[in-house]
């Protein structure tokens, strides 16, 4: 034992070591939270998230504390870069995990702006944008069937099972050339998704319009454009009942792609294939 050198020779050291090793490993699922619906659309404060990310990042300090040589000998420039990696990848697998979830929410958005309805806004609870009422309601309805389907223990699985692909003291995964497309094929994703949830409300919105049409042709003094946005919100608020039933089985289909996510996202980042 006497040959053996100190982990740590001071206080000093044994902090550093440990503030080190927590701002490496909370970069990762720090950002995840910030940007991810399930967290963000439920309003939750600043401190709980930064919270359950210090809570998530203990197993991830624990390795990290264990060679402090290591992390001492690392310079400020290559920690700055580490963390700069771990927020942008966290920031990565937010984005992924999210598209259903901002799917579903366009997807509301677009029935309020058919029904005639853009102006009924509300603010969202982080305060920063805002955003109409259907769309505000499918979100929360999304973020409610995940949770209670246990979609929080699987994001939480996902953010583990990144370390095994992309750890903390590697280097940044090298971003293939058709990373940008990807990612461009991720929009347009969430924007096909989007017309395919609203699209059942959108017919019965448009075949409404044809009806109050014709019945203005028999009866000419009732103005289409002045009953219009009346016809369509009856129609909308009648039909949201049965519509239920149906988001609920699509949300199913587009909540078990979140599971590929890694899989996606390695496609993007060719240190992940």
């Amino acid at each position: 034992m006497s040959g053996s050198a100190p982990l740590l020779s001071s206080p000093f050291e044994f902090v550093y070591t440990f503030l080190v090793a927590i701002a490496l490993a909370m970069g990762r699922p720090m950002v995840l939270f910030s940007v991810l619906p399930i967290v963000t659309r439920l309003g939750l404060p600043d401190l709980i998230k930064y919270a359950l990310a210090l809570a998530l990042s203990i197993n991830t300090i624990g390795p990290l504390v264990e060679k402090p040589a290591e992390l001492q000998a690392m310079s400020p420039l290559l920690l700055v870069f580490i963390v700069l990696k771990e927020t942008l990848i966290g920031l990565a697998l937010g984005i992924v995990i999210g598209a259903p979830f901002w799917a579903i929410e366009m997807a509301g958005n677009i029935l309020d702006f058919i029904r005639q309805a853009p102006d009924a806004t509300i603010q969202d609870p982080q305060g920063s944008t805002e955003s109409s009422i259907t769309g505000t309601l499918l979100s929360i309805f999304a973020v409610l069937l995940f949770l209670s389907a246990g979609g929080l223990t699987t994001v939480v699985g996902l953010l583990y099972s990144s370390y095994d692909i992309w750890p903390v003291k590697t280097a940044f995964p090298e971003v293939t050339l058709d990373a940008s497309a990807r990612m461009l094929d991720l929009l347009d994703w969430m924007f096909r998704s989007a017309m395919l949830i609203a699209s059942p409300l959108l017919l019965l919105l448009i075949i409404s319009f044809i009806i109050l049409m014709v019945i203005t042709k028999f009866i000419p003094q009732l103005n289409v454009f002045d009953m219009s946005m009346a016809f369509r919100n009856i129609t909308f608020f009648v039909m949201i009942q049965v519509y239920s039933l149906y988001i609920v089985g699509y949300f199913a289909k587009d909540f078990s792609a979140v599971k590929t996510s890694l899989v996606y996202l390695g496609k993007i980042l060719n240190g992940g294939q």
